[in-house]
């Protein structure tokens, strides 16, 4: 689900993933690049995944989904989200 004349906001990615799948993804990045961190001896880094829709960089992981009203016009949340970002995402 792509609106190509939509602005993409460097929070945001609104690439749709199945859940299973896109768990599998990061888990399997984040594992990767801890290694390559530790095999360096930087062991005060933590892992990373990109998102294949963005490429953008996270350094959490997915523990679930969430749902988000969207304005039409800007296609950006209504609302406050912080609250969905802390169920979403792992510490």
């Amino acid at each position: 689900m792509q609106d190509e004349d939509a602005e993409h906001h460097s929070q945001y990615c609104w690439t749709t993933f199945h859940l299973k799948c896109i768990k599998e993804w990061s888990e399997k990045s984040y594992k990767e690049v801890k290694a390559a961190w530790e095999a360096r001896e930087e062991f005060n880094k933590d892992g990373e995944w990109r998102c294949p829709g963005c490429q953008g960089r996270r350094n959490k992981l997915i523990k679930g989904y969430m749902l988000l009203w969207l304005d039409p016009l800007t296609k950006q949340p209504l609302g406050d989200t912080s609250f969905m970002w802390k169920r979403v995402f792992s510490s």
